[in-house]
């Protein structure tokens, strides 16, 4: 895949991570959450540009995604749209950064998940376009893996 399109950057200590920065609409992501097998922990939210996030919300329960963090200036607007399905209780937590969300991320990730990127929104309230949003991404995973390789070494040659 082209980069910032459904592309797999890594299985890192089990976990998937998948970036989808050029989602820039709910659409988007609703059509990324109906060709991954299960996703478990989403970033979603970006740029207000008035879109109705309903049906964005409605796939993430029907897909049963467990963890969602959110970013500005749609935050407000996603987490009612997902407040509003019954029977639907996943954890959100809302993130003011990259580094934030990834931190999250981390402490939310288990060993077989689906750990996606794909706002569904437009990237400019943060970043200067989705090209720049899913590089941030792909570069704290490449550090997450680089840790794990060095904590792996170094357990292995102890």
């Amino acid at each position: 895949p082209l980069p910032h399109r459904l592309h797999n950057v890594g299985i890192y200590n089990g976990v998937t991570f998948i970036d989808d920065s050029s989602s820039t609409h709910p659409s988007s992501t609703v059509f990324a959450l109906s060709v991954l097998p299960r996703v478990d922990t989403i970033i979603l939210g970006g740029e207000d540009r008035g879109y109705n996030f309903s049906e964005l919300a409605q796939q993430l329960a029907n897909k049963g995604v467990r963890n969602i963090i959110l970013f500005p200036d749609t935050q407000e607007k996603l987490y009612n749209c997902i407040a509003d399905i019954k029977d639907y209780d996943p954890d959100v937590k809302k993130v003011h950064s990259m580094q934030e969300a990834f931190a999250e991320l981390l402490k939310r990730a288990r060993t077989g998940d689906i750990c996606l990127l794909s706002p569904g929104a437009p990237s400019y309230t943060m970043f200067h376009n989705f090209g720049e949003r899913g590089d941030t991404f792909v570069e704290l995973v490449k550090k997450y893996a680089q840790s794990q390789t060095f904590a792996q070494k170094k357990t292995t040659s102890v």
